[in-house]
């Protein structure tokens, strides 16, 4: 008698990992609606997230992320600690984030590189201080002491507890940073480019008007941080920063998320409804950032707010006033979707008060520089980082498909392969990385193996041929053997027991 009823559920975990409970949403199969399971997901995060909180109320708890935008939302790493560093706890995200299972007894100085006093005393010295470093694994992570915390702290030889009422604490939804989540201003951007030189002074010119930005330029040229710099810079600044990522939330959550809801307003809609990120934007910046993947009927409604200066929520009957500056950005030709139909030419020209295009990185000329700040940002604290002559030369011939993510990407893995206080060279470079440097062809003439050529010599045998093919495609590639391997049409096994046969 029960068929006509759908169920969405997910299991509630305690922070030592056992299920206490499960949550279930429950009705009638024809008002089913897709986004309720996602919604009960959500709505267990932030019951687990709470079940934390009150379990470890003086403990010292630490939130991590490899993303700093996602420290304070539930998708970041929680871990209980007593005041003298030892591990007590960790939630589901954080076992995932670290791969680790429970290992009570263990110390702070054994999961993370930076000490733990450090960690303490800044949490003391500052707001919500964000610090990075590197997890056991050798991943880089970003820390937190939650602030609701940071005030019950035993610091080291102070033999006392300075502690003030604990605030309770505050459950971010996804997506959404603060304007405290980068730091970074619009002369932190200038590296000696004229590029990118020139959009920052554009950028500069309209802080404090009321002009929409859109940016654009290849994934991975530094859109966000462009954004968030913009935002830093003008006087929003002690506002609210929210970002949003158009491509990466469910369709069928994006208009909740954006605009809110009010109570009732669907199936497993939370009391008192929730804010959405344009109001939560109140005052400061919305970045909406990969615009040119929001659906044609969210196009609409982002249109009519950008127009009346005012958002109405799902199930609401009235518009609530919001006062936000508009920063958009996007890896597409917008003017393209446009022709195409797939982007409204209304909204298009309602986002593009001022176009700012971000150069790729093989584009620009900053890259020693850029990869010199790049590389002291990754390193631990106080340790001294260069970067050889050699690796500079690479940096500067390779194309760069993933722009400045790509090149933190190798110098961060290139610093987790060097020793302490020694130089980044190219053994410490990844493979696949010097696999994408194309190499010149050479001005020889003579016989050519693929794009290498060596000179004919009529009385060379086959293997003198075959062993100088092997010594040009090697130095044309700069001794790297996987890719002279790919120019010759071998294997790299084969490779190395050619050049052995040879040596012998």
């Amino acid at each position: 008698r029960n068929h006509f009823l759908t169920c969405s559920a997910s299991p509630i975990v305690n922070p030592y990992g056992k299920m206490v409970g499960i949550l279930d949403i429950t009705g009638d199969y024809r008002s089913h609606q897709h986004h309720t399971m996602a919604l009960v997901s959500i709505a267990v995060q932030m019951i687990e997230a709470r079940l934390f909180a009150m379990q470890f109320p003086n403990e010292v708890i630490v939130s991590f992320h490899p993303d700093a935008h996602y420290l304070g939302s539930l998708s970041e790493g929680k871990l209980a600690f007593s005041a003298s560093g030892e591990f007590i706890a960790g939630n589901s995200a954080a076992k995932q984030l670290l791969a680790f299972q429970s290992d009570y007894g263990a110390s702070f100085a054994e999961m993370f590189d930076i000490p733990f006093e450090q960690l303490l005393l800044r949490a003391k010295q500052q707001i919500h201080p964000i610090l990075q470093t590197r997890a056991a694994s050798g991943k880089v992570v970003y820390l937190q002491v939650q602030q609701s915390h940071a005030s019950s702290i035993i610091m080291p030889g102070s033999g006392a507890i300075h502690q003030t009422e604990r605030s309770k604490p505050s459950l971010v939804t996804p997506s959404v940073k603060t304007s405290g989540s980068r730091n970074v201003l619009l002369e932190d951007l200038a590296h000696g480019d004229e590029r990118v030189e020139a959009a920052i002074t554009k950028a500069r010119k309209i802080l404090g008007r009321d002009i929409p930005v859109l940016i654009q330029g290849e994934s991975g040229t530094g859109k966000e941080w462009l954004a968030n710099a913009i935002h830093n810079s003008g006087p929003r600044a002690h506002a609210p920063f929210v970002a949003v990522n158009c491509a990466s939330i469910p369709e069928g959550l994006i208009e909740s998320e954006l605009f809110g809801y009010e109570e009732g307003a669907f199936t497993g809609a939370k009391r008192k409804g929730a804010t959405g990120k344009i109001q939560q934007a109140h005052g400061g910046t919305l970045f909406l950032d990969e615009i040119g993947d929001m659906p044609l009927t969210l196009q609409a409604r982002l249109l009519r707010v950008l127009q009346e200066r005012a958002v109405v929520p799902l199930g609401a009957a009235k518009a609530v006033p919001v006062d936000v500056m508009i920063i958009c950005a996007t890896n597409h030709k917008i003017r393209d979707q446009v022709a195409n139909g797939e982007f409204r030419e209304d909204l298009y020209y309602r986002i593009n008060g001022l176009t700012i295009m971000l150069p790729s990185l093989r584009d620009r000329s900053d890259i020693a520089q850029l990869a010199q700040r790049i590389a002291v940002s990754e390193a631990n604290c106080g340790e001294k980082v260069t970067i050889s002559a050699e690796v500079m030369a690479l940096f500067t011939q390779h194309p760069w498909p993933g722009n400045i993510r790509q090149l933190s990407n190798v110098l961060r893995a290139a610093q987790a392969l060097t020793d302490p206080g020694c130089q980044i060279t190219r053994d410490c470079l990844p493979d696949d990385f010097l696999d994408e440097i194309t190499p010149k062809p050479t001005q020889s003439v003579g016989i050519s193996t693929q794009n290498q050529s060596f000179p004919l010599n009529s009385n060379a045998s086959l293997d003198d041929m075959e062993a100088l093919a092997i010594q040009r495609a090697i130095e044309a590639h700069s001794g790297n053997i996987s890719a002279a391997a790919r120019q010759l049409g071998i294997s790299r096994n084969t490779l190395y027991r050619k050049m052995k046969a040879d040596q012998s």
